[in-house]
């Protein structure tokens, strides 16, 4: 019987049912991805952890992910953040409002933006303004520095309920403030157009994006030298990382350069495998490059593998080998 070469465990045919992407499909459907496919290797239950978990964290909540409604490779209209769960923030850089967190939400079939839970403080009515989203509100210390410093006004915006309003005043004068409700005239009220705004887009990129790139890499060494190897206890560390969610090892990835510009379109897997290690290089959309150590030295096990590498072109939507 086949062994899942997560959980490793020995299961019978019928619990491999799912086919294994190398790359999740949600950045492409190869017409001849066959080769990049593992069949009997990830168990349906691993399949479907990985599915809910890291599959749309990586599709989902990075810049990686986020990039194919920019490019449009994904329709705008099909985008859903991740709301409050989301570790990627999207702030306007321009005007009185430079600064506002925003979440982008599809618009009439493009990515627009609406304003996330959040308030101002502002040096005058209109800005500019330092802003916290409600769920990280400015500590007593903070408060204090902002008054200090001018910012007196506060900006609550207006798409927020009353009663929501009332709970964050309510928290931030518990902290310190001194508030007084004071109605701003129309003639100095903020308006934001926000078709022409500029949008800046962070990530914290962390663990669970160093365990989405050692699962695909670790799915790549499969793909390219079979379940066996993948199973060797070389891999133990990696793959028990992936699988429950534990901390990888320092060092165990980093992004380490850019794609040269006029490459392509398309994703990138290369694997090297010599005395010093495994190590798999990815890239989307032949953007940043990513490097992941999956295992350093000490192999008793001689694998006959030359570094190989694999091309997802997105402009013929197939898989291509990569010339090293």
């Amino acid at each position: 019987m086949p062994v899942c070469i997560y959980c490793v465990t020995e299961k019978p045919a019928s619990a491999f049912i799912k086919t294994e992407h190398v790359l999740p499909q949600a950045f492409g459907r190869f017409r001849n991805s066959q080769q990049v496919t593992l069949q009997n290797t990830v168990c349906d239950d691993c399949n479907q952890f990985f599915g809910n978990t890291l599959g749309l964290y990586l599709a989902r909540d990075t810049p990686d992910g986020f990039i194919r409604y920019v490019l449009g490779y994904r329709p705008p209209d099909e985008y859903r953040s991740l709301g409050e769960a989301s570790t990627m923030t999207h702030r306007l850089t321009e005007g009185p409002w430079g600064g506002a967190f925003v979440e982008q939400s599809p618009d009439q079939g493009e990515l627009g933006v609406k304003f996330r839970p959040q308030v101002g403080f502002g040096q005058s009515p209109t800005g500019p303004f330092k802003w916290f989203l409600f769920t990280d509100l400015p500590t007593a210390e903070q408060l204090r520095e902002l008054f200090e410093r001018g910012h007196r006004h506060i900006h609550l915006p207006e798409m927020q309920d009353e009663a929501h309003k009332d709970a964050v005043v309510k928290e931030l004068v518990a902290r310190g403030l001194k508030y007084e409700d004071v109605e701003v005239p129309p003639e100095l009220r903020i308006t934001v157009k926000m078709p022409v705004q500029r949008i800046e887009n962070r990530a914290i990129l962390a663990e669970k994006f160093g365990r989405a790139l050692a699962k695909i890499a670790l799915n790549y060494v499969a793909s390219q030298c079979g379940a066996a190897i993948a199973l060797m206890p070389q891999f133990d560390t990696v793959r028990e990382c992936v699988r429950w969610e534990r901390t990888l090892p320092p060092g165990s990835w980093r992004s380490e350069a850019m794609f040269r510009k006029g490459v392509k379109p398309g994703h990138v897997l290369i694997l090297t495998w010599d005395a010093s290690g495994v190590v798999v290089r990815i890239a989307f959309h032949s953007w940043i490059i990513y490097r992941v150590v999956l295992a350093q030295g000490g192999f008793i096990v001689q694998v006959p593998v030359q570094a190989r590498g694999h091309f997802y072109n997105l402009s013929t939507m197939t898989v291509e080998p990569y010339r090293l």
